[in-house]
């Protein structure tokens, strides 16, 4: 194990909101299991916690082939990034409709996925200061495609239950929704290192992501407080 990793400062914040990702999927999922929204949530959670655990994995990796592996890892996390918080708005919203989009957006999500197998795709890994980091080539970039699809279904779903909200407070409560899903969609500038831009920190976005999952988390919960036992 010694021979694989060694103790990386720059990686500790990424497993603790990665733990603290999932401990946030778990309680809202245990609220209501049957919830499509809160199940939802969850699978949002999920990408995100395996997207900082392989990246947390990557950065204490010694040797350049164990941190391109952990960093295939993590972007298989990333990947699913934007269509698990598309369904999520999809849910939140009620936007019924849009399930066709959901499902094309999975089976594209699918056939990036597929692209991490193929050099075509990424041809191993950078090593920055703080860590290794994939390397992507322009195909590489077609989960940004993803991004920019469902960044703007997003905002719309979210600005329609914005419109739909009556009272004043849950309308405040959409609004705020909303602009802590555009400020998580920054988490897409982690992409730059990946293109061999040189950066002396870690990419952030993690925690613009984390911002926006606490806030909704949050947000599902204080309706249902009183079903939460945990809290």
């Amino acid at each position: 194990m010694n021979d694989i990793f060694y103790f990386n400062l720059y990686a500790v914040p990424q497993f603790l909101v990665a733990l603290f990702m999932l401990a946030q999927g778990l309680v809202v999922l245990a609220q209501d299991r049957r919830s499509s929204l809160n199940r939802a949530f969850f699978l949002f959670e999920l990408a995100v916690f395996i997207w900082l655990v392989g990246m947390g994995l990557a950065y204490m990796s010694v040797g350049a082939e164990s941190g391109w592996f952990f960093s295939k890892i993590r972007f298989i996390g990333v990947t699913f990034i934007p269509i698990t918080t598309y369904a999520f708005s999809l849910y939140y919203s009620e936007a019924w409709r849009q399930k066709p989009i959901l499902i094309g957006g999975l089976i594209l999500t699918i056939l990036a996925l597929v692209g991490l197998n193929f050099e075509f795709f990424t041809t191993g890994a950078y090593q920055y200061a703080w860590g290794y980091y994939i390397k992507l080539s322009l195909l590489g970039a077609a989960p940004l495609l993803l991004f920019a699809i469902f960044v703007p279904l997003f905002c719309f779903n979210f600005y329609t239950k914005i419109k739909q909200s009556g009272l004043l407070s849950k309308r405040k409560w959409a609004v705020y929704a909303l602009l802590a899903g555009l400020l998580a969609f920054f988490g897409v500038l982690d992409f730059l290192p990946a293109f061999g831009l040189v950066i002396p920190f870690p990419p952030l976005g993690f925690l613009c992501v984390g911002i926006f999952a606490t806030l909704m988390s949050y947000f599902i919960l204080r309706y249902n407080l009183s079903d939460i036992k945990i809290i």
